[in-house]
């Protein structure tokens, strides 16, 4: 499995994203075994609600979003050999999950997410024994966030107490 996004924060809580999440998983059938994998990508619109902790060092969000899913069949196994295998189409997505943010930086962010990925069943024919397969899963990613809007550099600490000395001859 892997994932990618690109989003913006609104204000200081809330902000849109859009996540691109890709995995594979075994195709099974009940006569001659795995037959090959089904990979599912999908596109999701996701809102993000972020609620800063620590200075803003800690940041605990949620996400929930809607998009479409492309199922594609692919690394045909032995037992596929010689099948008529029908396993490729589209449909919706969905996605929910929580999520942390630990910056290390101003704008990089070391981050870990939970979230649950419901797709569309897909149906599935193997030499025209048709079943439903639902790719839906829960998945836990770690990562790495580079905020570009939240480059904001705090400013350097300006001692005003000092005054240069006079030298002496």
């Amino acid at each position: 499995m892997w994932g990618v996004g690109a989003g913006v924060n609104l204000g200081r809580h809330w902000g849109v994203e859009l996540a691109i999440d890709t995995w594979e998983d075994s195709l099974r059938d009940s006569v001659v075994g795995t037959v090959g994998e089904v990979a599912v990508g999908s596109f999701t619109a996701q809102v993000r609600y972020r609620y800063p902790l620590m200075h803003d060092r800690l940041v605990p969000y949620a996400v929930l979003g809607l998009g479409g899913a492309r199922y594609e069949f692919n690394d045909r196994k032995p037992a596929g050999f010689g099948t008529d295998i029908q396993a490729d189409g589209y449909g919706f997505a969905a996605t929910a999950g929580a999520g942390l943010d630990f910056f290390v930086a101003d704008n990089i962010a070391l981050n870990l997410e939970v979230k649950y990925l419901a797709f569309d069943p897909l149906e599935v024919s193997v030499d025209q024994r048709a079943q439903s397969y639902d790719m839906s899963t829960w998945a836990a990613t770690v990562g790495l966030r580079v905020f570009l809007d939240e480059n904001r550099p705090r400013p350097m600490v300006v001692n005003t107490t000092c005054e240069p000395r006079a030298s002496a001859r």
